[in-house]
């Protein structure tokens, strides 16, 4: 497992990472925007 990890750049973790945050930002405005919608019902 650590060999196939430290083969790979740093930049693929970084990837991962940004999609990661830029999930968790979409789900999260998702759950703002729901609870708006509930809130005006």
């Amino acid at each position: 497992m650590d060999a196939v990890w430290h083969g790979q750049p740093a930049a693929s973790h970084l990837s991962d990472l940004h999609t990661y945050v830029s999930r968790s930002v979409v789900v999260a405005g998702a759950a703002t925007a729901i609870r708006e919608r509930i809130g005006l019902l």
